[in-house]
């Protein structure tokens, strides 16, 4: 299992550059913001991630049907409001690793 979240962990990074990588800390800046663009932001991030993992069925994670992606905001953004010393990471690591925490497959796959 730490070995399929060491691959997950470098396949997501790898993902995730751009013109400029997004963290954790910009992330949940823009999800707590009280700007509806900040908010969008978020949402749309955090929602483009989810759909990406959720074209691999091997990454470990077991979604159940009916989970809204309010319900993965939720999720996220507790996540990173209850690990304030990580958010310097890539957002994309620490959103699969929400995701992982509240989804992750017991032995289903």
């Amino acid at each position: 299992m730490k070995c399929l979240i060491l691959i997950v962990s470098a396949f997501l990074a790898l993902c995730s550059f751009s013109a400029r990588a997004t963290t954790g800390n910009e992330l949940y800046y823009d999800c707590v913001s009280s700007n509806a663009y900040d908010q969008a932001r978020c949402l749309s991030y955090i929602s483009g991630v989810a759909d990406g993992i959720g074209l691999s069925d091997h990454l470990g994670l077991c979604v159940p049907k009916g989970v809204t992606y309010g319900q993965l905001l939720d999720i996220v953004v507790g996540f990173l409001k209850g690990s304030p010393e990580g958010r310097h990471y890539a957002a994309s690591f620490l959103i699969y690793t929400a995701l992982f925490d509240a989804y992750g497959c017991q032995g289903e796959q």
